[in-house]
C-alpha cells in the first residue's frame, strides 16, 4: 500500500540540483513527481537528511521564473533518491499543480494527448 498523501505522475524532465552543504550545482532527472516530493534518477548527492534546492526545467511550466524548490532527501535507492519538498510558497505549490494535473484547453489535440499520457499514475 502507497502511504503517500500525494498523487505522483511519470515525469521525465531535466531538474538542477544545489546542494549548499557542497556548494554546487548538479544536473539529474526527475522520474516522477507530486506536490510533496519527487524522484530523481541517478546517483545521490548527499546522504539521508541532505537539504537541496532544487530548480525544475519543464517546459512550458514558467519555471524559470519561480524560485527553487527547498527539499530534503529521504531515500536513497539503486536508480536514484526521493526527495521531500519542504515549505512551499503558495507560487512554487502551483507550480507543481500545473505539472501533475496540466489543464488543456481543448484547442491542440496532440497537446491533450501528451498531457493524458503524461499523467500516468506511479503505482509501486
Amino acid at each position: 500500500m502507497d502511504a503517500r498523501s500525494h498523487q505522483r505522475v511519470k515525469l521525465s524532465v531535466p531538474v538542477s540540483l544545489y546542494s549548499p552543504d557542497r556548494h554546487e550545482i548538479l544536473q539529474r532527472r526527475c522520474a516522477n513527481l507530486s506536490v510533496g516530493g519527487l524522484f530523481v534518477s541517478g546517483s545521490p548527492c548527499g546522504r539521508t537528511g541532505t537539504r537541496l534546492e532544487i530548480m525544475v526545467n519543464a517546459a512550458g511550466a514558467h519555471s524559470a521564473a519561480a524560485p527553487p524548490l527547498s527539499a530534503e532527501i529521504v531515500r536513497l535507492a539503486a536508480s536514484g533518491f526521493a526527495v521531500q519538498f519542504r515549505q512551499l510558497g503558495n507560487g512554487q505549490t502551483r507550480l507543481l499543480e500545473s505539472l501533475v494535473w496540466p489543464h488543456w484547453d481543448g484547442e491542440n489535440l496532440y497537446e491533450g494527448m501528451m498531457i493524458l499520457v503524461m499523467r500516468e499514475q506511479v503505482r509501486d
